[in-house]
């Protein structure tokens, strides 16, 4: 394996079923696999045309379900901070509260002028720091009343394995 990297995905990868004898068209499949039952079918999010067979061997030496597209699947949390970085809202099944969830404020830092914050402190800092201030992404709650506060992990949320997307 002259010349690889090892690299890790950074996103979930949306996928279905293989069903045998259905039509491969448009489909890329290597020419070293013959698709069978058990293997799957990739698509990118991006570009649902997009698609390639993914051999059952590798699919299940690499893959594991973590949610369905119209169902929620359980997962770690560890699965759910990464979704919630995608831009979905996730929760704990175990939460008693109605309506609540979590969401990550932005998916990058910006640049926020001191016109555009809210506190006194912080439009302080923005204006000492040439008229503006770098806010960091950071995850929200939405809770029982409709407020969005901002939200830390328990030890008892962060080894939970009942979190979910709730989109």
């Amino acid at each position: 394996m002259t010349g690889c990297k090892l690299y890790r995905k950074k996103q979930a990868q949306w996928m279905r079923e293989y069903v045998p004898g259905e039509s491969l068209a448009g489909i890329s499949v290597s020419v070293e696999d013959v698709p069978e039952a058990g293997g799957m079918i990739a698509v990118n999010p991006d570009n649902p045309a997009d698609q390639w067979y993914v051999a059952k061997a590798f699919f299940e030496k690499n893959y594991e379900l973590i949610g369905y597209k119209d169902e929620p699947k359980a997962m770690p949390f560890g699965h759910a901070i990464e979704v919630a970085r995608k831009g979905h809202k996730i929760a704990r099944a175990g939460w008693n509260g109605k309506g609540l969830f979590l969401f990550i404020s932005c998916p990058d830092s910006k640049d926020v002028p001191a016109e555009n914050i809210w506190s006194e402190h912080g439009k302080q800092l923005a204006e000492a720091n040439c008229g503006s201030v770098t806010v960091r992404p950071y995850m929200l709650i939405k809770s029982v009343d409709g407020s969005i506060v901002p939200w830390n992990a328990s030890q008892t949320d962060m080894l939970a394995d009942d979190w979910m997307i709730v989109d």
